[in-house]
């Protein structure tokens, strides 16, 4: 519906603007899924880049406090994915500072950024010796069996290449069995 909205854009209302618009009169009406939060309590932001635009979630014991997300400004689907991090980072802050500050404009909140399972992957990826090799062959162009993807992440046939590393192992099976 928000397209709707957009300069120079006609405005055609389908069924899917019908649809979009009758859950957004009826999601009001239905019982919250918001917790209230509790001032003493950690808070944890999840925030998440997409395609399309910027999301956050504010938790507190693993439950819902506060959500919010909008679609990207027309020049923002340009920016290279650690721009686009970055953005959803100062927007949740924006967004949800009334939750993460104290009333005199103090810090509330300690932020502490944890790296996603591709970062540590390329991290481990970059000092790993058994794949410097391989990185060597994509740079010099030897083989096309590797490649790099525009974040720095070595590929073999589509999937990524995971070094043989403990740490790795155990966030793996962590995140695999949802506990992280």
């Amino acid at each position: 519906m928000t397209k709707l909205l957009r300069k120079g854009v006609p405005f055609v209302w389908t069924d899917a603007q019908l649809e979009s618009f009758d859950k957004l009169k009826t999601v009001p009406t239905q019982a919250p899924v918001l917790i209230q939060p509790e001032p003493r309590k950690d808070f944890v932001v999840y925030i998440d880049a997409s395609h399309v635009g910027l999301g956050c979630v504010l938790m507190q014991d693993e439950k819902m406090v506060a959500y919010a997300s909008r679609q990207f400004k027309t020049h923002e689907p340009n920016y290279p994915i650690h721009d686009l991090e970055l953005a959803v980072v100062v927007f949740a802050l924006k967004i949800k500072r009334n939750y993460l500050l104290f009333s005199d404009g103090s810090l509330l909140a300690e932020l502490q950024v944890k790296l996603t399972w591709i970062d540590q992957i390329r991290g481990k990826q970059i000092g790993d010796k058994s794949l410097e090799f391989r990185f060597h062959q994509v740079e010099s162009g030897v083989t096309t069996d590797f490649w790099i993807s525009s974040d720095g992440v070595l590929y073999f046939h589509g999937r990524i290449c995971v070094p043989n590393d403990r740490d790795l192992s155990r966030l793996k099976y962590q995140h695999g069995n949802g506990s992280e």
